[in-house]
């Protein structure tokens, strides 16, 4: 999404600023969904962390 993000400002450099044209909403959803792949990423990894954890035997 980033990688996106970044063509299309080096594509239109003129819009990409403006959140009110169609480039610049495109480039801020493609951060937005940037972010929250992250965050979705940071809580699998908590998931999964915390899962591993409940499944070791207490020694």
């Amino acid at each position: 999404m980033r990688r996106r993000a970044e063509r299309a400002r080096d594509r239109y450099p003129d819009h990409a600023e403006d959140p009110g044209t169609l480039v610049g909403g495109l480039i801020e959803d493609y951060e937005a969904a940037a972010q929250e792949i992250e965050r979705l990423r940071a809580a699998l990894k908590d998931i999964a962390r915390r899962s591993l954890a409940a499944m070791r035997p207490e020694l």
